[in-house]
């Protein structure tokens, strides 16, 4: 996990299924919306995500 920008975030992961991608995103956003019942803060938290799956042997040569 690395911030990226500001209030962006990456996460890299091996040898990872799309399924196990969203049930990753499906535990981060139960997280936050745990933190948000539980604070007493006067504002909520939200999250935006997305994935993307590499696969090498789709990959081409930008050369070829």
């Amino acid at each position: 996990m690395a911030r990226y920008g500001a209030d962006e975030f990456i996460v890299l992961l091996h040898e990872t299924t799309e399924s196990e991608l969203k049930n990753l995103a499906s535990k981060i956003e139960l997280e936050v919306a745990m933190g948000n019942q539980a604070s007493k803060r006067q504002y909520l938290l939200s999250v935006s995500m997305g994935y993307a799956l590499y696969d090498p042997t789709q990959c081409t040569d930008a050369m070829a």
